[in-house]
């Protein structure tokens, strides 16, 4: 639950899907706005207006009355979802706005402040902190320092997933390009009859290649598949791209997909530049 004052969400730019905002700020109105999420969830119009809700902590909880269907917004940061269910009621704190040019509205004990000056232009709001009794307020931050808290550890996390993810792919790549290398020279007999039998080089790179290219695109979709599933794992760490990023599926595939081939060329070019006897007798 959030205790704003009425132009908080002005200031928060925040839209109203239905109603508006606080028309009485006492305490025995009782009202309270929801966002958009929690209204479809238990009206499935989205019509909560009239309504009546109570938060049963205990059984002297008064109901309170829904007066605005706010939309949907990120509370505590990028990383958590903005359909979480939130409650708004109003702070009992009334302020004067202090700063030309801009906007302000508290939460939760904290002043928020929109406006486009510079940081020496939020001076006037430790007046403000002191007329409201804060005997050490902190210092203002903007909203960039706040969302980089926000997300630091989800942004540490994934720079150590990035890391063993690029030393994943680098060992599965050498890997593959050995096993291709291996699976391939093992028909340097094969190949050797197939050229004493009139086949041309183009016609047995494409066939090596191509078998080659077979079992590495059966493989990489599995892995995908496989991958894809994982990401469930780290959905909540992600910021700014969705857990089946293309983006990064191609890369990673195109990866591996290049180095199959270039495993099958290296060792058919040098199958094919040996004697046919020679490598007819090869074991």
């Amino acid at each position: 639950m959030n205790k704003v004052q009425s132009n908080y969400f002005d200031t928060m730019h925040m839209a109203f899907e239905r109603g508006g905002t606080f028309t009485d700020t006492t305490a025995a109105a009782n009202e309270v706005i929801v966002n958009a999420s929690f209204a479809r969830k238990h009206w499935p119009d989205g019509n909560a207006l009239g309504h009546r809700l109570r938060i049963a902590q205990t059984d002297s909880e008064p109901w309170m009355h829904i007066v605005g269907v706010v939309a949907d917004a990120n509370m505590q940061g990028p990383t958590v979802e903005s359909s979480t269910p939130m409650f708004y009621v109003p702070d009992r704190i009334e302020a004067t706005d202090v700063l030309r040019g801009g906007a302000f509205a508290i939460r939760d004990q904290t002043i928020l402040i929109r406006t486009d000056a510079d940081a020496r232009a939020l001076t006037p709001a430790a007046a403000m902190l002191t007329q409201l009794g804060v005997k050490r307020p902190s210092p203002p931050a903007p909203v960039s320092r706040v969302i980089d808290a926000s997300i630091a550890a989800p942004k540490f996390v994934m720079l150590l997933l990035t890391v063993l993810t690029c030393l994943a792919l680098a060992l599965a790549t050498i890997g593959l390009y050995g096993v291709m290398t291996y699976t391939v020279a093992q028909r340097t007999r094969e190949i050797g009859i197939r050229v004493a039998l009139g086949a041309t080089e183009a016609r047995i790179a494409r066939g090596v290649i191509g078998s080659a290219t077979a079992l590495a695109v059966i493989g990489g979709v599995l892995g995908l598949a496989a991958a894809g599933w994982a990401t469930k794992l780290i959905a909540t760490e992600l910021y700014g791209v969705t857990r089946l990023d293309p983006a990064s599926f191609i890369v990673g595939g195109a990866v591996l997909l290049t180095a199959a081939l270039v495993a099958c060329v290296v060792p058919t070019r040098r199958a094919l530049a040996v004697d046919p006897v020679t490598a007819i007798r090869a074991d």
